[in-house]
């Protein structure tokens, strides 16, 4: 298990197709008319994890699927990119 310490992240020592669980803290927007203390709150909602098949990194990014075939050279679907300075957790 890998965290991510002081906003560094170490190199994910994984495999293409490789499964992968990440937790990081994500963007979020609010829409419609808030308070400044509302406006301030983040709350639970950029809190995000998930379970997926490692891909790769590329250009700060860990890049992870849903859904892959039996080689990197076939296709995929659910691809995410995550932003590497977002991620907290791995393993």
């Amino acid at each position: 298990m890998g965290t991510a310490g002081e906003g560094r992240m170490k190199r994910i020592k994984k495999k293409w197709g490789q499964r992968i669980y990440l937790e990081w803290i994500d963007a979020c927007m609010r829409v419609g008319w808030k308070t400044l203390e509302d406006a301030m709150d983040a709350g639970d909602d950029t809190y995000c994890q998930t379970n997926a098949f490692y891909i790769g990194e590329s250009r700060g990014f860990v890049v992870v699927a849903h859904t892959i075939g039996k080689s990197s050279n076939s296709d995929m679907t659910g691809i995410l990119h995550i932003p590497k300075k977002w991620i907290t957790k791995w393993k």
